[in-house]
Formats: C-alpha cells, structure tokens, sequence
C-alpha cells in the first residue's frame, strides 16, 4: 500500500461571532415605537410575525414576517409596529471577519426556523439581565458555543443566499425624512436649530419635528447632534485635536463639545481617544 501525501487544506472562518450584547424575541404591541440608537457592533432584526417599519441611516423600510435586516456598527435605526402587533427576534453582536452584507434580506421559512431555533438553544445556556446577554451558565460553555455556532451559520446562509435589498419606503414622509438626514449631513459642519434646519428642508418646524420623531423616534436637534458625534469620532480616530474637532464641527466651544460628546459617549472626547488609540 503506497502512502498518500497529504496537502494541508485550510479553512477560514466566513463569520465569526466574538461577542454578544444582546438576544432577545419580544412581541411589540400597536403603537410601539423605539427611540433610535446607535452602537459600535452589529444588529440583526428579524420579523417574525406582522410588520415593522425600521429606520437604517437614512433610509427607511417595512420589513414583513421572513424579512431580516442587519444595521452595520454605529448606524443609526429605530423601530416601530407598522401594522398591528409585531413579534421581532433581535441579536446584537461583534464579528471578526465582519459580515460581508448589512441590509434588508428575504428568508426562506427554514432560515427563520434557524435563528429561531438558535435563540431557543441560547435560552438554556446563556444568563440573561432582561434582554442584555449577561454570561455563559456554569457547565455550559459547550452548549453556549454550539448556540452561536448555530446563529452563526443561519447568518452566513442569509448572506450568502442572496444580496441585500436596497428598495426602501417611499412615503412622502419617508422622503422627507431621507431629505431631513440629507441636510443634516450637508450641514454637519454648522451650528443650526430647528428653525434653520426646516428653512432648508422647506417645512414647518412642526412638521419637521413630527417626520423625525416618526422615524427616528426622537427630536430633529437631537438626531443631528447624534450624527455630529458620530463624526467627532471619526475624526478623533484621525487624530485630529478636541479643540480642532469641535470648531470643525460648529460647536461654540471645546467645553460645549466635550459636555455633549461625554453625555453620549460616557467618557470626555479625550479619553475616548486615548483608548481607541492604544487598543
């Protein structure tokens, strides 16, 4: 019998899921509305039952039951019941490599079943703070793994099965709300208040207010100050000064920029550097 030469055939990971934040499924009753966020890692929604709208950057869509979107990190989304009750699985999480598409997805019945199935694995071998993913119960690291294995490899068929969908809502007032972000970029360099903002949109203020409260589930001001701090952040990764930062993007002062960066941070536009920097 002739020995076989064997060749090495390597494998890499097409997603790997380094840490979950939070897994949770919860009905969402007529009326309900989630004031919008943003964080540093990704965010997978699925429609379980019913209809959602969801806001993703600016961009708005109604998701139905089998459609999923995924929110890359640090972008902007919100989320409300578009159509009566809806039930919604969420999954918060890192992944190195990223995953290659974020957008709006169509599942086959069995990809649905999947991640369901999946958070129904997690529910007996992860502790829970409400929805937060608090740790790993004791003697269950095995079975944790296999939990997100399984998430895993139910996100890796959806991407791959098919590319994103980038048909968006176009409602007048979702067209008025991609307008609303629109100015909001073209101006993020410009201290401004409702009423300016409005001028260039041309509508009322109370309109205003009311198209981004629908969609972002907050105040026009408070959007736009959000999306200045998300800006901050690019640029302080850039190295550029606070004091730089903060006039570049209109604010009076260093001081008023670091109160505001610090009150949605959590930490002074300074340390926050410090610590991307010497990650």
């Amino acid at each position: 019998m002739e020995l076989t030469e064997f060749k090495e055939c390597k494998i890499s990971d097409a997603l790997q899921i380094t840490a979950l934040y939070t897994w949770f499924k919860r009905r969402l009753q007529s009326g309900y509305v989630f004031k919008g966020e943003m964080h540093p890692f990704y965010e997978a929604v699925c429609v379980v039952s019913g209809k959602a709208g969801i806001t993703a950057g600016k961009s708005v869509f109604t998701l139905s039951a089998g459609q999923m979107a995924i929110h890359a990190p640090d972008e902007f989304h919100a989320i409300w019941a578009a159509d009566g009750a809806v039930e919604v699985l969420v999954c918060t999480f890192s992944a190195n490599p990223p995953p290659r598409g974020v957008g709006v997805f169509s599942l086959l019945p069995d990809e649905t079943l999947a991640l369901c199935d999946a958070y129904a694995s997690a529910q007996s071998t992860f502790d829970f703070d409400g929805i937060a993913v608090a740790g790993i119960k004791a003697g269950k690291s095995a079975a944790a793994s296999a939990a997100v294995k399984r998430l895993e490899s139910a996100l890796i068929r959806i991407i791959d099965g098919a590319a994103a969908q980038k048909t968006a809502c176009a409602s007048v007032g979702a067209v008025n709300y991609i307008n609303i972000v629109s100015e909001m970029e073209r101006n993020i360099d410009r201290a401004m208040n409702a009423d300016g903002l409005a001028a260039l949109c041309g509508m009322s203020v109370s309109s205003l207010e009311k198209t981004v409260r629908r969609f972002a589930g907050a105040g026009a001001m408070e959007l736009f100050g959000g999306m200045k701090i998300k800006r901050a952040c690019a640029l302080l990764e850039g190295a550029q000064s606070v004091k730089a930062v903060a006039y570049s993007l209109g604010f009076s002062s260093p001081y008023y920029f670091s109160a505001a960066f610090k009150k949605r941070m959590g930490v002074p536009p300074s340390q926050w550097r410090h610590g991307r920097v010497n990650r």
